[in-house]
């Protein structure tokens, strides 16, 4: 991809996080949905599956002659999504997934004859059903922000392009996105001013919202980021990283929900440990802390323990 389709892309995929913040604003009310002036972009379709929670949107562009299918993400209201999130993170396919593409083949069946471009975009859990939909439909260009990566489902896994057609933006605090395995394509989205972020680099509710992600078409691939002065101590996921007690008694209440199962799972292992035995363990090799860093409004960010390579 040359710097100027990446340029492209970047700016369609930023057009696409505006439309879905506007769609997120009025999902609750289908007449306000419908009327809703989306510029060149129409309203075209909804659908609410009540056994699984699936929700999405279609919008209709007859100027690019492209259709986008919005997928609704986690409502952590609904023990539906809860349940969902869970099998996500022993990577397993969920319903939502599975309905997500059902969907998007109805739509494209529709469509696609009629020379339309077919686009799936999706936040959070419904970044994930996007991804899923771009394992089965590889024709279909797919945008996520702050999705649960879905790299360890075995769909993923044989992905025969391995994920090349699925665009993932992240903010660097964004707790979902750290977890699982990726799948696709990464971009880290900066913000312009980090002392409007908290200082704990596992991440927090607000990074994870559509209406505080920054400028896509600032995107950087990890690489890029990790480059800059003010990426200093970010976690791009979680392999291998060691959490503490200390840890989890400063998450806030949606990071985690985020991570619970994550959390359990290192329970029933012994794998969260008191900050003590981390700094022994430290101590005699097994572990490495990485330092954290100060913000420049001289607030310390704190660092984090991983395992020392084999």
């Amino acid at each position: 991809m040359t710097n100027l389709q990446q340029q492209e892309r970047f700016a369609k995929a930023n057009t696409f996080k505006n439309l879905y913040r506007q769609i997120g604003d009025n999902i609750s009310n289908l007449e306000r949905l419908r009327n809703q002036d989306y510029g060149d972009w129409k309203f075209e379709d909804y659908t609410h599956d009540k056994k699984t929670n699936f929700k999405a949107v279609v919008l209709k562009n007859d100027v690019t002659k492209e259709i986008a299918v919005f997928n609704i993400g986690t409502d952590f209201k609904n023990p539906k999504d809860i349940l969902t999130n869970i099998k996500m993170a022993f990577g397993k396919p969920t319903g939502q997934m599975k309905k997500a593409n059902d969907y998007h083949k109805k739509i494209a069946k529709k469509y696609q004859p009629l020379g339309y471009k077919m686009n799936s975009i999706g936040h959070s859990e419904g970044g994930s059903e996007s991804q899923y939909v771009g394992i089965k439909n590889p024709e279909t260009d797919v945008y996520t922000i702050n999705a649960y990566p879905i790299g360890r489902i075995k769909a993923a896994k044989e992905s025969p392009n391995k994920g090349a057609n699925v665009y993932n933006f992240r903010d660097p605090y964004d707790p979902v996105s750290k977890l699982g395995k990726s799948f696709g394509n990464d971009f880290i989205v900066p913000i312009s001013d980090d002392t409007k972020r908290k200082p704990f680099i596992f991440g927090y509710k607000e990074a994870h919202q559509v209406k505080n992600m920054g400028d896509i078409n600032n995107a950087l691939t990890p690489v890029e980021y990790k480059k800059r002065k003010d990426s200093l101590g970010f976690l791009d996921n979680l392999d291998n990283v060691i959490l503490t007690g200390e840890d989890i008694g400063k998450m806030d209440r949606f990071t985690f929900r985020a991570y619970e199962p994550l959390i359990n799972q290192l329970l029933k292992e012994g794998s969260v440990i008191p900050r003590t035995e981390a700094d022994y363990r430290v101590a005699l090799g097994d572990l490495i802390y990485v330092n954290g860093y100060t913000r420049s409004d001289g607030v310390q960010v704190s660092g984090y323990y991983r395992r020392a390579a084999a």
